[in-house]
């Protein structure tokens, strides 16, 4: 993943509460554990929802359907023996795509969906809570200072180790 995108991967929205209260943020390990579990029907219609909204490419693997342009905005389709393993969305954060976004917003509230950003947090599938969650991204704030960005990665891997 390019350092301007902002990643978003579609999860159940059963799977972001625990005990029936709604979780903002979940470990890595638990997001990891999660599985899309959509039917042949759903993935149906999330590749032709998908076709509207970006033109598929070219993959170089069976296992993955690519939708858009891997250096700006995409969609990743992570296929299993099973079905439908994972969905990855990759916004670019210096250019954004307000079309884009309420698209794939649409897409995962009718699948009954939220997102789970690259740091877990869960960001509820409306275009301001999408917005705000890039906004307050990484890939944000090397968009708006890519040489500050840079030198505090360094400064922070220098104190680290």
């Amino acid at each position: 993943m390019a350092l301007w995108q902002f990643s978003l991967d579609l999860i159940p929205a059963s799977a972001a509460t625990v005990e029936g209260t709604a979780v903002i943020r979940l470990r890595r390990d638990q997001l990891d554990a999660i599985p899309l579990d959509l039917s042949s029907e759903d993935a149906g219609r999330l590749f032709g929802w998908l076709n509207r909204l970006l033109p598929e490419a070219v993959s170089w693997s069976d296992s993955l359907r690519i939708w858009g342009d891997v250096r700006k905005d995409d969609v990743k389709v992570f296929l299993s023996s099973h079905g439908i393993e994972s969905v990855q969305y990759r916004l670019n954060a210096a250019d954004l795509s307000i079309h884009l976004i309420s698209g794939i917003c649409a897409i995962a509230r009718k699948l009954g969906c939220v997102f789970a950003s690259s740091e877990c947090g869960i960001v509820q599938p409306t275009d301001e809570a999408v917005i705000r969650a890039i906004m307050q991204s990484p890939a944000t704030r090397f968009v708006q200072d890519p040489k500050g960005f840079l030198e505090a990665a360094v400064l922070s891997d220098r104190a680290r180790g």
